[in-house]
């Protein structure tokens, strides 16, 4: 066999073996985005449970009550996740480079601003109208105020763990 043969034999070998390798680098990468996203959503059904929880303890619900209660809240915070996501889409969007914008993709990011805000505010209410087929008024109510007390409990957490590491570092 010439020695060139030789050599391009080699070169193949040495080629297939790259490619392999390659080919299982990016298999484990995206093995790897699969448990991370698998964790992810079990973080956010994590802190789904506690806000559920903590939302019905804060309006004291019937067992009856709660049984009804939890699957449709459960139902309506996914329904807002997914209209967040949409909004985080539409910011990106609003984020590109503004001096390139002419005044039609001002107004389309506008509109789609305001539709965004009308899309919750429809979604509000229909969500009202469900929970008021299972409870009174006045547990609606609660639940209302129960997620604002919610939301400034999860940011005074944010707060003091962003403080928490401030001071560690600077130790």
């Amino acid at each position: 066999m010439p020695a060139g043969f030789r050599t391009i034999n080699i070169k193949i070998k040495y080629l297939r073996m790259n490619t392999r390798l390659a080919a299982i680098i990016i298999f484990l990468t995206f093995l790897g985005n699969i448990f991370a996203q698998d964790d992810k959503q079990k973080r956010m059904n994590e802190l789904l449970q506690k806000r559920t929880e903590y939302i019905c303890s804060k309006i004291g619900l019937t067992s009856e009550e709660k049984e009804k209660f939890v699957p449709l809240y459960n139902e309506f915070q996914q329904k807002r996740m997914e209209l967040f996501r949409k909004d985080q889409l539409g910011l990106k969007k609003r984020k590109k480079d503004k001096a390139s914008f002419t005044e039609q993709d001002y107004q389309e990011i506008n509109e789609s601003y305001i539709n965004e805000k009308l899309n919750k505010a429809t979604q509000d209410r229909l969500y009202y109208e469900k929970f008021r087929e299972i409870l009174p008024e006045s547990k609606i109510f609660a639940m209302f105020q129960a997620e604002r007390l919610y939301r400034q409990d999860l940011m005074k957490q944010v707060e003091n763990k962003g403080k928490k590491k401030k001071t560690s570092t600077n130790k």
